[in-house]
């Protein structure tokens, strides 16, 4: 309910008149003249509360995520341009690899390159070699077409690299261009092989498959990033005198291994005693490679053996005594891929005292062995090999 009362004005007088009778009344509650109340109570209906339309909420959030899609997208096709157009030309591939070079961020060059992965060359390889690396390049000079697909990109006035166009768009738009070299090159090393050693280079494993075979020779033929590398042997049995070795391909394509002073001794050992052994054969008449092989690489070193180091005119039954003891000189030759098989040189000497029997005449005679040998561990065991 709402309370009304009528009001004129007149002139600046503001004056109450009775809804009832209509006079002029002064100030109060009741007119004067027919006793009607000066207020009148009035119902008013209440405007109901204005509902939503089921779609009007929806609406401002729709906005709201309309607004947020547009901005996400707006960042994305920002995204994309800069990275699409990273690489689109020659001059701007080449700026990026000079960025990633004096950062010393080497992953992301190789990560740029078109070098072929293989079990030895990858980024963790790369990034070895590369850590050593010092200095800058310059800014960009220059750069020279080669043809239309291919560039020479100048860094200052000491360093250039290949830079070339590829077939395939990045990001379905952009042309794409590549480095065409690394900053350091391939080389094929030889990595003896150890038959009782496993090898490993950089952490991985050298598998069977680059094995070489060449008359005499056996050695693992691999292909690797141009720097340094650590080659390691896995020696359970304290065959070499150090397992681990470094491997620098600017100086040294090859390894030189030298043996534990075990198997130098043990080498040694096969040699002297064989020796002793000798005063058995060496006035025979008629000594068969068959009896001696065991102590030899192959049958053929023990007839040449034979052939040096017996007597002419001996009797099966003269038997020669040792008149200097047998003894072995210093190493002169570590293993190589000279044999298949690893080998050690040594000179090793001995003089016997015999009989010799010739034309029915016995005379004591004298044999003196002094020569460089050589020895192969085969099969476990130290072989003489001539």
């Amino acid at each position: 309910m709402e309370e009304i009362c009528l009001w004129d004005y007149r002139g600046e007088d503001k004056i109450m008149i009775c809804p009832n009778c209509g006079k002029d009344v002064p100030d109060g509650n009741f007119c004067e003249e027919c006793g009607s109340s000066l207020h009148i109570k009035k119902e008013t209906k209440r405007k109901p509360a204005k509902t939503k339309k089921k779609g009007e909420e929806f609406s401002k959030k729709g906005k709201t995520i309309i607004g947020i899609l547009i901005f996400i997208l707006c960042i994305s096709v920002g995204f994309f341009y800069i990275e699409g157009s990273k690489f689109n030309t020659a001059e701007k591939t080449a700026e990026q690899y000079r960025k990633y070079y004096n950062n010393q961020q080497w992953d992301k060059i190789y990560d740029m390159t078109n070098i072929t992965e293989t079990e030895f060359i990858t980024k963790a390889s790369y990034e070895k070699i590369m850590a050593n690396v010092t200095g800058e390049l310059g800014e960009i000079n220059s750069s020279n077409d080669k043809d239309s697909a291919e560039k020479q990109v100048y860094f200052g006035s000491d360093y250039y690299c290949n830079v070339q166009k590829l077939n395939k768009k990045r990001y379905f738009f952009f042309d794409q261009w590549e480095l065409a070299d690394l900053k350091v090159d391939t080389v094929q090393v030889e990595i003896p092989y150890i038959q009782q050693c496993p090898v490993s280079i950089d952490g991985t494993r050298i598998k069977d498959i680059y094995l070489k075979e060449e008359e005499d020779e056996k050695y693992y033929d691999i292909e690797v990033l141009e720097g340094n590398h650590t080659v390691t042997f896995e020696d359970k049995d304290d065959f070499l005198s150090q397992d681990t070795y470094e491997l620098n391909t600017g100086s040294l394509k090859e390894l030189s291994l030298k043996y534990s002073n075990k198997q130098v001794q043990a080498a040694k050992n096969t040699m002297i005693n064989f020796l002793k052994e000798w005063t058995n054969y060496l006035g025979k008449k008629d000594v068969s490679a068959d009896e001696i092989q065991d102590y030899f690489y192959s049958k053929e070193d023990a007839e040449s053996f034979i052939s040096s180091y017996t007597v002419y005119g001996g009797t099966k039954n003269s038997k020669a005594d040792i008149q200097t003891q047998p003894k072995t000189g210093e190493i002169m030759e570590s293993p190589a891929k000279n044999f298949k098989e690893p080998y050690i040189s040594f000179n090793a000497s001995c003089e016997y005292t015999y009989t010799n029997e010739l034309w029915g005449q016995a005379t004591k005679d004298t044999l003196s062995i002094d020569e460089d040998f050589y020895m192969v561990y085969v099969d476990g065991a130290w072989k003489i090999a001539m």
